[in-house]
């Protein structure tokens, strides 16, 4: 009789300290999900004071190797890392952050011809984006395609 009530004490702890520990790791995800988002945040507001003003309000389009063109490219090697965070290293969640905010953000630079011109350019090989720049490019040419702009479509 008291094995039995020591074995249902024991298990009852167990269960508790099992019930603490998940509690634990979700809190831990959720930390670091806060933390990679925070730091994201930071590295856009850095990089998108630096963006010409002229970009987001006409056709204008910068000049190859020019300071704007640059600071463009920074945007999109962001934009680039905030897809692949969101996709592989905080895989957990399936890319809910990615679907939920990053994306929408990310698409709406598409609207802008001289921001496609940029990303095109990066596309063709002038930067790299690793062994992931076939799917980035797909998830690319879908949020095209939803704004009905046909720029990078024509890439593989």
């Amino acid at each position: 009789m008291t094995g039995t009530l020591v074995s249902i004490f024991s298990l009852a702890v167990s269960l508790l300290a099992l019930a603490v520990a998940w509690k634990s790791y979700e809190n831990s995800k959720l930390n670091q999900r806060a933390a990679i988002f925070l730091d994201l945040r930071n590295r856009f507001s850095s990089i998108h004071q630096l963006l010409p003003d002229y970009i987001f309000s006409s056709q204008n389009i910068p000049q190859n190797e020019t300071d704007d063109w640059k600071i463009i490219e920074r945007y999109w090697l962001l934009s680039f890392d905030e897809w692949f965070i969101n996709r592989y290293v905080i895989s957990y969640d399936k890319g809910a952050l990615w679907y939920q905010f990053y994306r929408t953000a990310q698409q709406s630079s598409l609207r802008y011809a001289g921001m496609r011109l940029v990303l095109k350019s990066m596309f063709e090989g002038r930067i790299s984006f690793g062994k992931k720049r076939d799917e980035y490019l797909i998830e690319i040419q879908k949020m095209e395609r939803e704004l009905q702009i046909n720029d990078i479509q024509q890439l593989s």
